[in-house]
């Protein structure tokens, strides 16, 4: 019972010690992304009013992305903020729907932070999603769900070729397995219709017919 309870106990407190490490890892990476938006130059041109609207590459926003260790999620924060920062036009830095998508079946709750914020987070890329695929109504909806649902299916040309390929293979793995009569060991006929089986059975009764013609029945009397 105690070595139980001791048990649990470690191993609260490695969960602990690996979520405090991978907040420290996340924080990390937030800042580094923010210091390296700090250094970035922005060419300013055709102020309007009193410089809202100025013209910003926005790859020069952010560093390029580490598609094997940054955070997807991270980096758009940190290029929307950066994009407020410099008052970019939202329709200029705007999400493709497939991206939007993609945010959405992809985000995980971030080291630390509460399930709640994974609730609101879920539902504000979901809600951008709808909003640029335009859904207005539950039949809508439906279509979409239905349509990113087949999308994830093979072609029906791909299937075909699959259902080709399995039925030659197993054609060709039932021509590779002759008949085998488990008598004899020999191919081409099974058991029961074995001719060395049946020619034994007829010289074993020609055998007890022969001895019994030839018995004297009076010397069993």
């Amino acid at each position: 019972m105690i070595k139980a309870v001791m048990e649990g106990i470690l191993e609260e407190k490695e969960r602990e010690f690996e979520e405090r490490r991978q907040t420290r890892e996340y924080e990390l990476e937030r800042l580094r992304l923010s210091n390296a938006t700090e250094t970035v130059s922005v060419s300013p041109a055709d102020l309007e009013g009193q410089g809202v609207n100025r013209r910003v590459n926005l790859k020069d926003l952010v560093p390029k992305f580490d598609t094997k260790n940054a955070d997807i999620n991270l980096f758009f924060e940190i290029f929307e903020r950066q994009a407020k920062k410099e008052k970019v036009s939202d329709d200029r830095f705007q999400l493709t729907p497939v991206a939007l998508r993609d945010r959405f079946e992809s985000h995980q709750r971030r080291p630390g932070a509460l399930w709640s914020d994974l609730v609101f987070d879920l539902r504000s890329y979901l809600g951008n999603w709808l909003t640029r695929m335009e859904i207005k109504d539950l039949r809508e909806l439906k279509e979409l769900l239905v349509t990113e649902q087949l999308k994830k299916e093979p072609p029906l040309r791909e299937l075909r070729k699959l259902e080709v390929v399995k039925g030659n293979g197993r054609d060709r793995s039932e021509r590779k397995k002759p008949i085998i009569c488990y008598y004899c060991n020999e191919v081409g006929h099974i058991k029961p219709a074995c001719p060395k089986l049946v020619k034994t059975d007829f010289e074993t009764v020609a055998s007890l017919r022969e001895n019994s013609e030839d018995e004297d029945c009076f010397e069993k009397i």
